[in-house]
């Protein structure tokens, strides 16, 4: 009777009543028929009511069905327990536990129709947390009727026992939202970002948590979790901004701060090395950056790395490559000696002040307390924010930036540029040199700067040499349009100074003279000139106009020339200067530059008597502009060599009945090349190349193959 009864799906209320009273009839029944009475009340229930149930699932996204369908389940299910109930006249946990377990089951082996339903549940469900955060709202007010059927489709699930069955649809519901949630930040750095992506986490993530599972325990296992991918996948797009950051150091310090909060959670440090270190090969180890350029990304990335790791591991293990590619350029050296002495904004001289300050402090404290059984090696991966007592690696820029010089040849360098600028030097003030000494020393020591200071004083004591020379002709009534600034060095101490002879205009060397025989009385000691050094500071009047400009030597000594005489030949300017005409042309296209002479001829240059004062350039700016260009012609001559290669190529293999396929060219100038595929890293790079050797008539092509022309 129950079996027809329960087959016939009569709504739970009758269900009910009808059920208890037959089993109330029945409790004379014999404890086999009871059982067995179960058994079939079971079976039936399995077999027959579910499938009937389940013939009415959802099987387009209709939500509005699901839930009937829902609590339809749950008002069976919770039927049955009361039935179990009543057949054994008391609670008993171990049938109502056993019969759940088999309708949970049955429902999980049947639920498949319902999941596209079930997720648009829980998508709402979120996506009206998420509308109330972005509007301000509070969640405790959102007691509206979608606020509650979702809390009651939740609470419906759990009653069912079915959250294994649907755990993957939430848990890509909420990898997805907190994915687009970071994708959508702007791809900038310069700002920190996990202050505003940790409250949303925290207040749409978490309570949608809480309505889903409302057990404390699932709650926390899942926060922790999700808590952790969102670090894992923010940390993932911090790293694909990793070059960029290096480059907009300082500006992307709050980008580098994110991304040190990530891996201090997720131990991606591996992983920032790897992009790092791949986007410095495809970015920046090839011969078109200059070496200022790779060496500012260098420091820029010391930098920014010590922000993400103070503990100098990750950095050890990222600036080898950029390292070792500076040590092959051969301006490496001069240009870090240049940013460490520079005290303008783009200099490193704070650096230096900084790092000698630190090591003075540093040797003071070692002295005191240093206790070598303390020492403890740094483990291979530091994770910042937990070094605890570990050995700490040395952050400290400029030491590593004279690692890549070389200490010898960094100091030696230090001496060449302190030399040229103390020649330069017209006003003898040498107290940012005096500093610089003074930093290096608490850096270096003493010892290997004793020549500097050996020519800091060779400065000064030119100064009073100069003072007491002129002061004695002037007493002898000595007086010229010319004025005289001596530098007077110790040979032995300075960086080898190359003189280049020549004749000086008869102002000059009179001048000159005076002073080396002034000199040699005072000091009882001969000078020996280098006219080529130094520099002129010269005041030209000319045609109604004026120019002061500061010029080497030699060219202010070719323009004295001409204010003894308007026109000169080459070959008269050869013989009063005594030089070649290749060292003279250079002088000329100066001043011919500068409008001051005009060509008259191939062999005749004149004062411009009609110089109008406009003027192309200054002539220091001019050589800077020259150093500039230096890693330009770097490239031509790479380029240069890489047409030879091609030409010898076509030359051996190649021929108009049997030329050389493109494809062939590119596979042997790989090998035979180095660092070819740094500047061509395919073949239509190369199919580039080659076309201009074919308009410059150099090879000959069809269909991509190539013979000499």
């Amino acid at each position: 009777c129950f079996t027809k009864m329960a087959a016939t799906v009569l709504p739970v209320d009758q269900w009910l009543e009808n059920a208890s009273s037959l089993v109330t009839e029945g409790k004379s029944m014999l404890p086999a028929i009871k059982e067995l009475w179960i058994s079939d009340m079971v079976s039936q229930y399995l077999d027959d009511l579910l499938p009937t149930l389940s013939s009415s699932l959802v099987l387009e996204e209709d939500v509005e069905q699901l839930y009937s369908v829902l609590d339809q389940l749950v008002r069976v299910s919770e039927a049955v327990e009361i039935l179990g109930e009543v057949a054994f006249e008391k609670a008993n946990p171990i049938f109502t536990a056993s019969l759940k377990s088999l309708v949970a089951s049955a429902l999980s082996a049947q639920i498949g129709p319902c999941l596209p339903a079930i997720y648009i549940c829980y998508r709402n469900g979120f996506a009206k947390l998420n509308k109330v955060y972005q509007e301000g709202g509070a969640f405790e007010e959102t007691a509206d009727e979608e606020s509650k059927d979702f809390s009651l489709f939740c609470s419906q699930v759990r009653s069912l026992e079915l959250m294994p069955s649907v755990e993957e649809l939430f848990t890509e519901l909420l990898f997805t939202n907190i994915s687009k949630k970071i994708v959508t930040y702007e791809d900038t750095s310069e700002r920190y970002l996990l202050s505003s992506l940790l409250p949303w986490l925290h207040t749409v993530v978490f309570k949608f948590l809480n309505i889903v599972f409302a057990d404390e325990t699932n709650t926390q296992i899942w926060k922790g979790r999700l808590e952790f991918y969102t670090y894992e996948t923010f940390a993932e797009f911090r790293i694909s901004q990793i070059f960029d950051m290096i480059v907009d150091y300082p500006d992307s310090k709050p980008g580098l701060k994110d991304l040190q909060e990530c891996i201090k959670k997720t131990k991606q440090q591996l992983e920032v090395v790897q992009t790092t270190n791949n986007s410095f090969q495809q970015r920046l180890l090839k011969p078109g950056p200059t070496t200022e350029d790779i060496l500012e990304i260098y420091v820029k990335t010391l930098k920014s790395f010590k922000k993400i790791d103070p503990t100098g591991v990750l950095m050890d293990t990222v600036s080898p490559a950029v390292k070792e590619y500076l040590k092959q350029r051969k301006d490496t050296c001069k240009i870090i000696v240049h940013k460490l002495i520079d005290k303008s904004d783009e200099g490193l001289f704070s650096e230096l002040r900084k790092s000698a300050t630190n090591m003075h402090m540093d040797e003071s404290d070692q002295q005191e307390d240093e206790d070598p059984s303390l020492w403890t090696p740094a483990p291979l991966h530091v994770i910042p924010g937990e070094e605890g007592n570990v050995s700490q690696k040395s952050t400290d820029l400029v030491s590593m930036l004279v690692n890549v010089a070389g200490t010898d040849s960094f100091l030696n360098e230090y001496m060449n540029i302190l030399g040229e600028t103390l020649i330069k030097s017209t006003d003898y003030d040498t107290l940012s040199e005096v500093e610089q000494i003074e930093f290096l020393k608490m850096k270096f020591g003493e010892a290997p700067l004793h020549k500097a200071e050996v020519m800091l004083k060779d400065i000064a004591d030119s100064k009073r040499i100069n003072e007491n020379v002129h002061q004695k002709l002037k007493a002898s009534g000595e007086s010229s349009s010319v004025v005289l600034q001596s530098t007077v060095i110790s040979g032995l101490f300075w960086p080898k100074l190359t003189p280049e002879v020549f004749e000086l205009p008869e102002p000059l060397a009179h001048h000159m003279e005076k002073f080396s025989k002034e000199y040699e009385e005072w000091k009882n000691r001969k000078l020996h000139w280098m006219p080529n050094l130094g520099s002129m500071d010269i005041s030209l009047e000319l045609a109604g106009h004026e120019l002061d400009i500061v010029v080497t030597p030699f060219q202010g000594s070719v323009l004295m020339l001409f204010t003894e005489k308007a026109s000169w030949e080459i070959l008269e300017l050869e013989e009063a200067l005594k030089v070649e005409a290749d060292k003279i042309t250079p002088a000329l296209n100066f001043w011919l530059s500068k409008g001051v002479i005009v060509k008259e001829n191939d062999e005749l240059f004149s004062l411009n008597e009609e110089w109008d004062g406009e003027i192309e350039g200054e002539y220091l700016e001019e050589e800077k502009e020259g150093e500039e260009t230096a890693q330009d012609k770097a490239l031509k001559e790479f380029k240069m060599m890489v047409r030879n290669m091609v030409r010898s190529i076509c030359q051996n293999v190649a021929s108009v009945d049997n030329p050389i396929h493109r494809d062939q060219i590119h596979s042997k100038l790989k090998i035979f090349v180095p660092d070819y595929q740094s500047v061509f890293p395919d073949v239509e790079a190369l199919s580039v190349f080659l076309a201009q050797l074919v308009e410059e008539r150099i090879l000959d092509s069809s269909r991509d193959s190539y013979w000499l022309a």
